[in-house]
Formats: structure tokens, C-alpha cells, sequence
């Protein structure tokens, strides 16, 4: 994945694929709670996927962070560029 577009694409896919949510549902404000009907498993099964998936390793702090679907689709592009960079 190098651009956004792509990691919002990939969140879709996990949430669709994991969840069994329709893609049309899935907007970059949709509240995993609120709006997804996701509870504090269901993220915590989301992280680990992603953490497997795309080789990334998710932090506390980062997880604190993960409110919305666009909050997700930030905090992995910004550790791609970061791994991205460093790895170049």
C-alpha cells in the first residue's frame, strides 16, 4: 500500500471480510461502536489482523487513538511512510 486510497481500501476489505459489514456502510467517520456495531473485541481482533496483515506493530498509544474508520486509515498510513522511509 502506498497511498491513502489504498489503506482506506484495505480497511474496507479487513472490515468487510472480519466483520461481515457491507462496504457502502463504511465511511471514513463511521464510529466503530456507534456506527458499526463493533464492541472492544471486535477492535482489539481488527488490530491483530492488521498488525498480521500488514506487518505493522500497533502501540497502546495507537490504539487509544482508533475512534473512527478514518482514525485507522491515519494512523496506518503514517506507519507505512514511517517504515517506508525507513527501510529506504
Amino acid at each position: 500500500m502506498e497511498t491513502k486510497d489504498e489503506v482506506v481500501q484495505a480497511v474496507v476489505v479487513i472490515l468487510v471480510e472480519r466483520f461481515a459489514l457491507r462496504a457502502e456502510e463504511i465511511q471514513l467517520e463511521s464510529r466503530f461502536g456507534d456506527d458499526l456495531d463493533l464492541d472492544s473485541i471486535d477492535a482489539i481482533d481488527f488490530a491483530v489482523h492488521v498488525e498480521e496483515e500488514h506487518g505493522l506493530v500497533l502501540d497502546e498509544d495507537d490504539l487509544k487513538e482508533l475512534r473512527t474508520v478514518g482514525d485507522v486509515v491515519d494512523v496506518l498510513y503514517r506507519k507505512l511512510e514511517v517504515s517506508t522511509r525507513g527501510a529506504a
